[in-house]
């Protein structure tokens, strides 16, 4: 798996679209200050996922956006594509070449493409997990990366180790399913509770459906007597009112005495229609509480229905809740024997660690006594360089003094000669010389 291709458009200093093609070997960016090495680095870890601007040298994620320039206006939206050979299939999709982009607007609004298809930021964490790419992995080293890796504490090393082992994934695929088991635990518990109070409904609504029908069929047995009574006791006046009836016909053709009993008669005619009305209403009223009495009893029946259904429906979501349930904690387990076996190969690594560690160790003090030799070094050069510059300036001096001094020599010796000359000359010219 390596970087094949990188286009960039919009983003920080490429104004343009830029395509950068990475070949076989070390690819090296060089150029002067400022001409944007830095911001291909940037692109890179943008793409891959990247959400704090502070990492790429921002304070909010749209200054990733060309901001203009005295001859170009700025641009709308910053997009990067990267290219990922995927020949040697690690990472998880069944593509030789997968490109991951990412684009930005002013509004700060983020769209994630993978071969061109709309995705979530977490499709492309998970697509990156466990290769190197993703984002804090160790794929894109800054310089001053390398102090704070060396500095850095146990447990910061143990997760680049774990990233390069690809332990990260299953750590993700666990805490997912222990989240999802904390769900349906918690699904469970709420079930029971439910469960509870619907077996607690469902046994008082037994008792007041037994004591409603225990009453209802008192209530029934008592009114059918009081009917009955009734009944009776209409017929009796019935046959009464008739005998008063025929007694008044009997002595409306009498004087004196008979009328007088017609006159009773008639009375007490009206007061058995009168008591008669009355157990009429007493049996309508009858009637009419029978029917509350039933609607009661079947709202009664209703409810227990309900209570019943919604018990049902309850037993069946603990079913399912409890299937899976146990299916998340085989997949746990599943899990739990796939993370023994990857933290077997991070003990060796990290066996491998503590050796590099302590190797580190004594390349470090190596380093620091080459440093100190290195500085005392710089230290005699420079006096050295001082010491030539002061020759230097001495050797200079001393070289007027000699050329003077020669000059002031042949003098010397051609005023010696022009003496010897002349002194030959008058010794020749002497008489007997």
């Amino acid at each position: 798996m390596r970087l094949s291709r990188l286009e960039l458009a919009g983003f920080k200093s490429f104004a343009t679209s830029t395509t950068v093609e990475f070949h076989d070997g070390m690819t090296a960016l060089v150029g002067p200050n400022g001409c944007g090495k830095s911001n291909v680095v940037e692109a890179i870890r943008w793409v891959l996922g990247e959400q704090k601007p502070t990492h790429i040298r921002g304070r909010k994620m749209q200054e990733v956006i060309f901001h203009g320039s005295r001859n170009r206006r700025p641009a709308a939206r910053a997009q990067v594509a990267v290219t990922i050979d995927n020949s040697d299939g690690i990472l998880p999709v069944a593509h030789s070449e997968v490109e991951i982009g990412r684009s930005i607007d002013r509004e700060g609004k983020t769209r994630y493409t993978i071969n061109r298809a709309v995705c979530r930021l977490r499709d492309v964490v998970d697509l990156c997990r466990d290769t190197g790419l993703g984002v804090g992995s160790y794929s894109a080293i800054e310089g001053r990366m390398l102090n704070a890796i060396i500095s850095a504490r146990g447990d910061e090393r143990r997760a680049l180790f774990e990233e390069a082992a690809g332990i990260g994934r299953y750590k993700d695929r666990r805490a997912v399913t222990e989240r999802r088991l904390d769900a349906v635990a918690a699904d469970l518990q709420r079930l029971d509770d439910l469960g509870v109070e619907i077996r607690k409904n469902v046994r008082r609504l037994s008792r007041e459906k037994g004591r409603a029908e225990r009453y209802l069929k008192q209530r029934s047995r008592l009114r059918a007597l009081d009917v009955t009574l009734a009944e009776r006791r209409l017929d009796d006046l019935r046959d009464q009112l008739a005998k008063v009836a025929a007694a008044g016909r009997d002595a409306a053709g009498d004087d004196g005495p008979d009328a007088v009993s017609f006159v009773r008669a008639e009375a007490d005619h009206l007061a058995l229609r009168k008591e008669v009305d009355l157990c009429r209403d007493a049996r309508a009223k009858v009637v009419e509480r029978r029917g509350e009495a039933a609607s009661g009893l079947a709202r009664c029946e209703r409810e227990l229905a309900v209570a019943d259904e919604r018990s049902v429906q309850a037993e069946a979501r603990i079913s399912r809740n409890e299937e899976l349930r146990n299916a998340e904690l085989a997949r746990q387990k599943e899990l739990d024997d796939e993370l023994a076996v990857t933290r077997t190969g991070i003990e060796g690594v990290e066996a491998d660690l503590r050796l590099v560690r302590r190797r580190t160790g004594t390349a470090a003090n190596q380093a620091e006594e080459l440093r100190a030799g290195m500085a005392a070094a710089r230290r005699s050069v420079e006096t050295l360089a001082a010491a030539l510059r002061e020759n230097a300036r001495l050797s200079a001096g001393l070289g007027g003094e000699i050329e003077a001094g020669e000059e002031r020599l042949l003098a010397g010796r051609q005023r010696l000669d022009a003496l010897v000359r002349e002194r030959s000359e008058s010794l020749r010219g002497r008489p007997g010389g």
